[in-house]
């Protein structure tokens, strides 16, 4: 997966001779350590010396989205940009990814006469980028918004949702079943500073501190907990009030960090648009609270009104923070 470099753009390419033509990514672009692109009118042009208010000549030959790819190309991607390279066979398939190569926030564009770039007809594509290809590159699904664009900036969503693909897919080669791939989500989302590999860590951990809850839920009190629905880890009732349980554990026994990624979670399940309010909100622990954790929470109950209970476990047994109907 691709580091991303905040204070520069990302771009998506697609690099094939025509509409479903010669890919030339694979085996051209990727070991010549450049990314490529022609349009006849402008194959041997040098379009350095030009800029969007200066067109070259037979810019006026070429389509409006042959136009805005590279003008795009040439005109607007600098040397830190982070590049994705879309598959030619396969649209939604993300299959290389790179940093433009340059001095930081220059444009990168580069005319080469003699391009090593070339078609199987002999055809030469002299317009350049010079990248750092990563190496390896783990594929990434990937829904194209513009199939028929060459050269497309990417926004916020759709890195979010690569960062997202990769993740899943990096838990998937490390043998997680589709369900966890989908617990592993919501801890992600719970611990949004914790690598890939902490949340595997954290995971077993997570899903037995649930399921002792539950067993305990019902064997104490003969209540039945429901388990991940719309991300929420457990709901139950208690008699006439609706509740529900937001699990963490206190990665490296930061109770303080676990009880602010849960509370988080707990005011969005409870009150972003489209959500249901619950009566009664328990943030179960895998370990004792320190005194400043309950003293917060008290906080929250008296200045707030949130109708929020720490809880803990011990042993088999969970203890609460104040009084709760639960014990």
């Amino acid at each position: 997966m691709c580091l991303y470099n905040d204070r520069m753009a990302t771009w998506r390419m697609a690099m094939r001779e025509g509409y479903r033509g010669e890919d030339m990514f694979k085996e051209k672009c990727f070991d010549n350590r450049v990314a490529a692109i022609t349009y006849h009118p402008i194959h041997k042009t040098d379009l350095e010396p030009y800029s969007p208010k200066k067109r070259p000549p037979r810019w006026k030959e070429l389509a409006a989205s042959q136009k805005g790819s590279i003008s795009k190309f040439a005109w607007q991607i600098r040397a830190g940009d982070t590049l994705y390279v879309r598959d030619s066979a396969q649209p939604n398939l993300l299959i290389g990814c790179g940093r433009v190569l340059g001095d930081d926030g220059e444009l990168a564009y580069v005319y080469d006469e003699h391009s090593p770039i070339r078609t199987e007809s002999g055809e030469i594509w002299r317009h350049l980028l010079r990248v750092d290809w990563e190496y390896p590159f783990q594929k990434i699904p990937y829904k194209d918004r513009s199939a028929n664009t060459t050269v497309l900036a990417l926004d916020e969503a759709e890195l979010a949702e690569f960062r997202r693909a990769a993740k899943r897919l990096d838990h998937r080669n490390h043998g997680l079943s589709n369900a966890d791939i989908d617990l592993a989500d919501g801890l992600e989302t719970a611990y949004p500073r914790a690598t890939p590999a902490t949340v595997r860590m954290i995971l077993p951990r997570h899903r037995t501190l649930s399921k002792t809850f539950q067993r305990w839920l019902m064997q104490r009190h003969r209540v039945t907990g429901r388990s991940e629905r719309r991300q929420i880890d457990m709901q139950f009732e208690l008699g006439p009030v609706s509740a529900m349980a937001e699990f963490k554990i206190a990665y490296d026994g930061n109770t303080k960090a676990a009880v602010r990624e849960a509370l988080g979670q707990i005011l969005e399940y409870n009150h972003y648009p489209g959500r249901n309010l619950t009566e009664a909100w328990f943030l179960i622990l895998d370990q004792r609270p320190c005194d400043d954790d309950r003293s917060f929470v008290e906080s929250l109950r008296t200045s707030w009104l949130c109708p929020i209970y720490l809880g803990w476990q011990q042993g088999g047994d969970f203890s609460f923070y104040p009084k709760s109907p639960l014990g």
